[in-house]
């Protein structure tokens, strides 16, 4: 998506702390100094992992959060 920042978190059990990490990196963005140049472009949350939580995955989506699920064979 041309002019979005992708902000991801990766981990390989799904777990809160991933969901928790990406609003805090979400709220830091803007004031990072060497991302000034994209302050003000939306952001979109990718929370990554290996296996679907549905409560996580319901979490996740209240929060603007997109999960994907990968496979790391």
């Amino acid at each position: 998506e041309e002019n979005t920042v992708h902000i991801l978190e990766t981990k390989i059990q799904p777990s809160a702390d991933g969901i928790g990490q990406l609003l805090l990196y979400e709220k830091l963005f803007p004031d990072t100094p060497e991302f000034s140049a994209y302050k003000d472009f939306p952001i979109k949350k990718i929370f990554l992992t290996t296996r679907a939580d549905q409560d996580l995955i319901k979490l996740a989506a209240e929060q603007g959060i997109t999960v994907e699920i990968y496979n790391i064979i």
